[in-house]
């Protein structure tokens, strides 16, 4: 019995526990509370559609998290971001099909990136 104690009570000390135990319990929490507000929002098109409403951001973070382990940072990834996202829209609307268009926003995001990389 009192190795059962001694397991819990090491669970729940562990660094890993306290240190996201708090975020976990939380998240659950807002899930239940939204689950009860909404029968929709625990249904799998919600979950594709906030997948897809964060696709560009994961992928800026995984490679924001290279460049910081590497021990360098680079708070203009958002707004080199913004700026490609104006030029595909731009582009767009201007009558360009969706191939040139994604050619054009990646030529447009490589500039900015280099520039910003001779710059600072």
């Amino acid at each position: 019995m009192s190795n059962s104690t001694e397991t819990k009570q090491a669970l729940l000390a562990s660094p890993l526990i306290r240190q996201y135990g708090g975020i976990v319990i939380s998240l659950i929490i807002l899930c239940l509370v939204f689950s009860s507000i909404s029968p929709r929002f625990l249904a799998f098109n919600n979950f594709m559609n906030i997948m897809q409403q964060v696709a560009v951001i994961a992928v800026a973070a995984y490679g924001m998290t290279y460049v910081i382990l590497l021990g360098d940072i680079d708070l203009s990834v958002g707004s080199i971001i913004a700026v490609a996202g104006m030029v595909a829209a731009q582009a767009f609307s201007m009558g360009f099909g969706f191939a040139p268009t994604v050619l054009i926003t990646l030529a447009a995001g490589a500039i900015m990136g280099g520039l910003n990389g001779v710059l600072s």
